[in-house]
């Protein structure tokens, strides 16, 4: 199973991670700005607390089905969420809410 993304990675594309259901990272590297549509969607082994403190944009579906995400605080410098991003995510914890989001689209969480 992956566990490690590469520390200079900044954006993750699209799909990149579809349905890999043993993907088995517990964090992403500190660079990321942005993470493309529907690039961990189903992937129910994701188990990240956090996400990367320089995030600025989630796309659509981006975590969709993630059941094991347990994320309990967004960034300061996330700036949108697409539609759908925590949709089926039930190990999502309710705590800080500090972003200075601008955009939070259909059905977010």
């Amino acid at each position: 199973a992956l566990t490690h993304l590469p520390p200079n990675l900044t954006t993750i594309e699209y799909a990149a991670f579809s349905e890999c259901t043993l993907l088995a990272l517990t964090h992403l590297p500190p660079n990321v700005t942005t993470i493309g549509s529907e690039a961990f969607f189903g992937c129910n082994s994701l188990a990240l607390t956090h996400l990367p403190p320089n995030l600025i944009t989630i796309e659509r579906y981006a975590f969709y089905g993630c059941t094991s995400l347990a994320l309990t605080h967004l960034p300061p410098n996330i700036g949108y969420i697409g539609d759908q991003v925590f949709e089926g995510c039930d190990q999502l914890r309710g705590g800080a809410f500090e972003a200075a989001v601008l955009a939070i689209n259909d059905s977010a969480f």
